[in-house]
């Protein structure tokens, strides 16, 4: 069970290198060494040593553990010390089919130990995730008998309807320009309030929680040497260069240019 703990900002953060992919609903990330500042993300995220070296994580106010697995429920600050670890990071994302139904598992704990019984084949996936030259996707079955194996129930009818992916796609394929909360009220019908509900009530987080993330995914896709900051949160709906840079180090823990430079990074979502 973890322990109750106030989290100390490590002095600073490390992370010489890592490699991340971009699918449509989940972001994977393999690094073999990472320190953390305080981070948090609205996707829950399974980590996973391969390399049998546990990685300390912590939550403020919750718990902290030492482990070789574990799960961190969406929204939720953490700090990771994984020094010499094979880590990979699985963020499943909003509109993710397992993405409320862990919510809900991880409702009274959002920072799970996991010590999966008999999962020799999942880890084995798992270490093919992190080996490859792309971080590649697991297969939601092989994170559904993950879970499985170490205790945590799953209520996959939770999965989003057919109402949530069109509200999802609708709201998607406005990037980078955005939809406004009116225009999607009208567009389904409802009254903003009633549409900002129902889409806490059905996604699983707030809309603009929602929509601020998903404008970090598409600067993360598109960051590369050839763009400045400034153009670079300007293509992607941000407010400023100064407004991108604190929403990457809230996110990823680290600024655009230390992310550009430490950082190979693959946009598989129209793969």
């Amino acid at each position: 069970m973890p322990s109750a703990v106030h989290v100390e900002r490590p002095n600073t953060a490390e992370c010489p290198s890592s490699r991340a992919a971009l699918y449509s609903r989940s972001l994977v990330i393999a690094t073999p060494h990472l320190i953390s500042v305080p981070i948090r993300r609205p996707a829950v995220t399974l980590l996973v040593s391969l390399n049998e070296r546990p990685f300390n994580v912590a939550v403020p106010q919750v718990g902290n553990v030492n482990t070789l697995a574990a799960l961190v429920g969406a929204g939720q600050g953490r700090v990771l010390r994984a020094g010499s670890c094979d880590l990979l990071s699985i963020n499943l994302e909003p509109g993710h089919v397992l993405f409320r139904p862990l919510q809900r598992a991880l409702a009274e704990r959002p920072l799970q130990s996991l010590a999966p019984a008999g999962w020799t084949g999942v880890q084995d996936l798992l270490r093919r995730c992190f080996e490859a030259d792309v971080p590649s996707e697991p297969h939601v079955e092989a994170l559904v008998e993950l879970c499985g194996r170490a205790g945590v129930a799953l209520n996959c009818s939770l999965r989003p309807s057919d109402r949530v992916w069109e509200l999802l796609a609708v709201i998607d394929a406005g990037f980078p320009e955005g939809v406004s909360l009116s225009q999607l009220a009208d567009r389904f019908c409802l009254s903003e309030s009633r549409l900002s509900h129902l889409f806490v009530e059905e996604v699983g987080i707030p809309l603009r929680t929602y929509l601020l993330w998903r404008r970090y995914r598409l600067a993360f896709s598109r960051l590369t040497g050839q763009s400045t900051l400034t153009r670079l949160a300007s293509d992607s709906g941000f407010a400023d260069a100064a407004h991108l840079t604190r929403t990457f180090v809230g996110y990823f823990g680290f600024s655009p240019r230390r992310i550009l430079h430490s950082c190979f990074i693959q946009d598989l979502t129209r793969g």
